[in-house]
C-alpha cells in the first residue's frame, strides 16, 4: 500500500528544527565541566550571571532539571545579595525554560515576575525581552493579539537602544505569529525586514536561518517552487563545516519540499545526506528526526525498511527524552505497521503508546500537583510570615512612639539652653563686629574722601598742565615726551576713575535705578566725548543704532559700559581703522543685543575666555595705550546687574566685537 507523508509531522519537525537549531553547535562548543567549576572562582555578580546563564542554556533541551537546580540556585544567591538584575535575567531564563517544556502557568509567572523588577530598574533591555518572552508564551496558547502587542512593547524599546539583534528576534516573531494566522504577507513582510538589518556578511547563520523561515512560508502558501529557491539560497550559503548545523536543516527542508512535489526519490538524496552528517556529527536529536522523515518516505514502497528506521529514531527520542519525537515515531510506526500488514505488531507499538502516554500524563499531573501544592504551601507561609510581623511591628512601633516623644522632649530642652547661651555669645560677637564696623567705614569715607579730591585732582591737572606745554612747545623732541607724558597721565586717571567707580559700587552694593530710555542718545554722547582721541588715530566709528531703540535698565550702567567698550576699541584699532557700534532686537527674544565692533589686533583666543575676570587685561594698544582690565570686569558686573549677558567674539589679527544685552521696551 503507498502511503503519504504526514504533513502534520513534517509541520512538527520544521517547528521543533527552527526551535533548536540556534542551539547545536553551542553545545558542542561549551565545555560545561569549566564553566560549573569556575561558579566557585567568579566573585563578580555580573560575570556570575552570565555563567549561570550558559550552564542554564546548556542544559535546557537536553537537561532541563539541571538547567532549573542551577538557575534556582543562581536566583537565590543573587536574592540574598540583593542584586536584583541578576534575578530578574536568571527568572526570565528560567521561564523560557519552563515554556519549552510545556508549563505555560509557571513560564509565565516567572516572566511577570522578571518584568517587574525589570521594571523597578528600569532596565529598558530587560523590560523588552521580558515582554518578547511573554509574547511568545501567548502564541503558544493561541493569544495572538496580545501577543502582538507585547512584541510591539519589545520592539518599540529595542529601536529605542539601537539593539539590533532584539529587532531581528522580534521581526522573527511577528512573522511566526502571522504565518500561524495564514497572514503570509505579513509574515514574509517581517522576515524580510529581519533580513535587510543582518547587513554583517559574516552572519550566515542568521541569514540561512532566515531564508529557511522565508522558504516555509512560501510553502504553507503552496508555492513550493520560490521555497525552493530560498532553501538552495541557505544550503548554498552554509555550505561549510562551521555551518553544519544550518546546512543540515536545509537539506531536511529541502527534502520536505521534494516530498510535498511528489518526488520522494529526490528528496531522499537531500535526507540522506542530512543523515549521514548527523551521523559522522553525533547531532543525535536532528538524526532522529531525519530518520523519521525517511521511514515516512520510504513506506511508500518498503515498509518493512521503513519499520527498522522508524524503530531506531524511536529508540533515540526516548534516550533523549523529547515527548513530541516520540508521539510522532510511534504514530509513524503504527501507520507502517498496518501498511506492512504486521496488524499485531501495530496492536503492540499502540499499547506500547497508551501506556507511555498515561505514564507521562501521569507524571505531569504529579509535577503540577507539586506545583500548586509548593505554591499553596509558600503563600501560607507568607501570609503566616506578613502576620507575625506586622503584629512585631505593632509593638516596636509603640515602643519607637514612646521613646521618641521622650528623646524629642530632652533634645528640646538641651536645644533650648544651647540657643539661649549662643545666643548670648552672638550678642556680644554682634556688638564688637558692629564697633569695629564703624571704624572701617570711617577709614573708607576718609580713603575715598583722599582718592576723590587729594589724588584725583593733582593727576586731572598734571593732564591740562601737559596740554598746555605741548601747544606752546616746538621741539619736537619735547612734544613727543609731553604727549607721552600726557598718555601716561591720562591712563593713570583712567585708572583711578574706574577704581572708584568700581570701588563704590562693591561697598554700595550696586543699587540700580531701573528706567526706560534711548540706546541712541547714550552711544551718540559716547562717540563725542571720544572722538578726539578716535581722530588722532584717524579712526571712523559708524553708529548704526536706530533711533526707535528703547531699551529698560540703569542708564549710568548703559552708559558706562558704551564709553568703556568704545575707549576699548579706539585703543586696540590701529590708525585708520573702524569702529561699528550697532544694536538688534531680533537676536534673543525680549532683549536688545548691543554691538561694539573694531578691525583692530583681536583677542587670542585661549585669552577671550578670560578677559572679563579681574585685573587680568593688561595689553597694550597701538598706539602703546595701557590697559588694566578693571573696566571689562565693571562691565560684565553691570550687564549682570541689569539682567543680561556680555560676551566677546574675536579673530587674533582680524578684529573684536563685544556683545551685551539689556531688556527691551
Amino acid at each position: 500500500m503507498m502511503r503519504i507523508v504526514s504533513r502534520e509531522v513534517i509541520r512538527r519537525v520544521l517547528l521543533l528544527l527552527a526551535i533548536s537549531i540556534t542551539c547545536f553547535s553551542s553545545y558542542a562548543q561549551k565545555d560545561i565541566g569549566q564553566m560549573t567549576g569556575r561558579l566557585n572562582v567568579v566573585k563578580n555578580d555580573s560575570e556570575r550571571v552570565d555563567l549561570y546563564a550558559a550552564i542554564g542554556k546548556y542544559y535546557q533541551y537536553s537537561q532541563p532539571d539541571s538547567a532549573t537546580y542551577y538557575l534556582t540556585q543562581g536566583i537565590k544567591l543573587f536574592t540574598s545579595n540583593s542584586y536584583k538584575r541578576g534575578v530578574a535575567s536568571l527568572t526570565n531564563l528560567l521561564g523560557r525554560i519552563e515554556a519549552n517544556h510545556g508549563n505555560v502557568v509557571m513560564a509565565r509567572r516567572r516572566q511577570n515576575e522578571a518584568l517587574k523588577i525589570f521594571e523597578e530598574l528600569g532596565n529598558k533591555k530587560g523590560i523588552g525581552i521580558t515582554h518578547n518572552a511573554l509574547g511568545i508564551l501567548d502564541g503558544m496558547q493561541g493569544n495572538s493579539d496580545s501577543a502582538t502587542n507585547h512584541f510591539i512593547i519589545a520592539l518599540k524599546l529595542y529601536k529605542e537602544l539601537a539593539y539590533t539583534s532584539g529587532v531581528i528576534d522580534v521581526y522573527i516573531n511577528l512573522g511566526k505569529i502571522n504565518s500561524e494566522l495564514n497572514n503570509f504577507d505579513k509574515a514574509l513582510a517581517y522576515n524580510n525586514a529581519a533580513l535587510d538589518l543582518i547587513v554583517d556578511t559574516i552572519e550566515v547563520t542568521s541569514r540561512s536561518n532566515l531564508y529557511n523561515n522565508i522558504a516555509i512560508i512560501y510553502g504553507k502558501k503552496g508555492n513550493l517552487n520560490k521555497a525552493l529557491e530560498y532553501l538552495n539560497k541557505a544550503l548554498k550559503l552554509s555550505n561549510k563545516n562551521e555551518y553544519i548545523d544550518v546546512y543540515v536543516y536545509s537539506l531536511l527542508n529541502i527534502g520536505i519540499v521534494y516530498t510535498r512535489f511528489g518526488d520522494p526519490a529526490k528528496a531522499l538524496t537531500y535526507l540522506n545526506e542530512a543523515l549521514k552528517i548527523t551521523g559522522e556529527k553525533q547531532m543525535i536529536a536532528e538524526h532522529a528526526r531525519i530518520l523519521i522523515n525517511i521511514a515516512s518516505i520510504t513506506g511508500q514502497t518498503e515498509p518493512l525498511k521503513a519499520i527498522v528506521q522508524m524503530k531506531e529514531a524511536l529508540l533515540i527520542a526516548r534516550q533523549i527524552g523529547d515527548k513530541s519525537m516520540l508521539e510522532d515515531a510511534y504514530s509513524e510506526l503504527i501507520d507502517l505497521s498496518k501498511d506492512a500488514g504486521d496488524y499485531k505488531y501495530a496492536v503492540e507499538v499502540m499499547e506500547e503508546f497508551k501506556k507511555y502516554q498515561d505514564s507521562t500524563s501521569g507524571i505531569e499531573k504529579s509535577k503540577a500537583i507539586a506545583n500548586l501544592q509548593a505554591v499553596y504551601e509558600l503563600e501560607q507561609s507568607n501570609n503566616k510570615l506578613t502576620q507575625l510581623t506586622l503584629t512585631d511591628q505593632a509593638h516596636t512601633l509603640k515602643r519607637n512612639i514612646l521613646l521618641t516623644v521622650v528623646v524629642c522632649l530632652v533634645m528640646f530642652i538641651v536645644f533650648i539652653l544651647l540657643y539661649l547661651n549662643k545666643t548670648r555669645q552672638l550678642y556680644a560677637v554682634l556688638s564688637k563686629k558692629e564697633e569695629q564696623l564703624e571704624n572701617s567705614n570711617k577709614v573708607k569715607d576718609r580713603l575715598f574722601s583722599i582718592i576723590g579730591h587729594d589724588l584725583r585732582s593733582p593727576i586731572g591737572n598734571i593732564t591740562l598742565i601737559l596740554d598746555l606745554l605741548e601747544a606752546e612747545s616746538a621741539n619736537e623732541d619735547d612734544q613727543k615726551l609731553l604727549h607721552s607724558l600726557k598718555d601716561q597721565a591720562s591712563a593713570s586717571l583712567e585708572t583711578l576713575d574706574k577704581l572708584l567707580f568700581w570701588g563704590k559700587a562693591q561697598i554700595s552694593g550696586n543699587r540700580i535705578e531701573i528706567v526706560d530710555f534711548g540706546a541712541l542718545e547714550l552711544v551718540d554722547k559716547n562717540i563725542r566725548l571720544l572722538k578726539m582721541g578716535a581722530d588722532q588715530k584717524q579712526i571712523t566709528i559708524v553708529n548704526k543704532v536706530d533711533q526707535g531703540i528703547k531699551v529698560r535698565g540703569d542708564a549710568s550702567h548703559f552708559d558706562f559700559i558704551i564709553r568703556n567698550l568704545l575707549s576699548n576699541a579706539i585703543k586696540f584699532t590701529s590708525a585708520a581703522g573702524m569702529i561699528e557700534i550697532d544694536a538688534d532686537n531680533n537676536l534673543r527674544v525680549g532683549y536688545t543685543v548691543v554691538s561694539v565692533k573694531d578691525n583692530g589686533v583681536g583677542i587670542k583666543a585661549e585669552r577671550v575666555q578670560h578677559i572679563f575676570e579681574p585685573f587680568v587685561n593688561n595689553t597694550i594698544g597701538t598706539a602703546m595705550e595701557k590697559g588694566n582690565g578693571i573696566g571689562l570686569m565693571l562691565c560684565k558686573e553691570f550687564v549682570e546687574e541689569n539682567g543680561g549677558e556680555i560676551w566677546a567674539e574675536s579673530i587674533e589679527g582680524a578684529g573684536t566685537t563685544f556683545f551685551f544685552s539689556f531688556k527691551t521696551v
